[in-house]
């Protein structure tokens, strides 16, 4: 039940009509996203039982995406400029320190809560993402994110207390 709520807290914050077309592409994304998460998180958890540590898990991960992440990126004729001369290093450098961070907590937390806890918990960014909005950004805060936040929240306890 935790995760319907979760589900429908997104889908009611998110959807906006005027948006009707990319609303939709913007779902299966997300429900492909959220697939490919789940698996990751299993199979993480998986690979964590047979002695392989935290760090070494979210290693195998990490290699594995830079190396997709590169065949797309040498393959898809975009001009890198910025990044090649250094313009967006300092950028680059806080932001892989964040993924690093973040990444090796929810590896940790897969390893000691097991998967649909951690991944119900690691949910919850949706409602740090609508308080970061808010307080770094200047974002809107009306009383539809409110509740839908509220329903977010309450679907990640139902989760976590499962």
């Amino acid at each position: 039940f935790g995760i319907v709520l979760i589900i429908g807290g997104i889908i009611a914050q998110t959807y906006k009509v005027e948006q009707v077309n990319s609303f939709y592409i913007g779902i299966l994304c997300a429900l492909v996203c959220a697939i490919a998460w789940g698996s990751e998180s299993v199979l993480s958890s998986f690979a964590m039982e047979s002695e392989l540590s935290e760090i070494e898990a979210l290693l195998i991960r990490q290699v594995t995406s830079f190396l997709s992440y590169l065949v797309i990126v040498l393959f898809s004729h975009q001009s890198f400029t910025a990044v090649a001369n250094g313009q967006l290093l300092g950028l680059m450098i806080v932001f892989a320190a964040f993924d690093m961070i973040s990444y090796l907590a929810y590896y940790i937390a897969i390893n000691r809560l097991q998967p649909a806890k951690a991944t119900g918990l690691n949910v919850s960014y949706v409602v740090w993402t609508v308080l970061f909005a808010v307080v770094f950004l200047g974002a809107p805060l009306d009383m539809l994110t409110i509740m839908t936040s509220l329903v977010v929240i309450a679907g990640v306890y139902i989760i976590i207390k499962e």
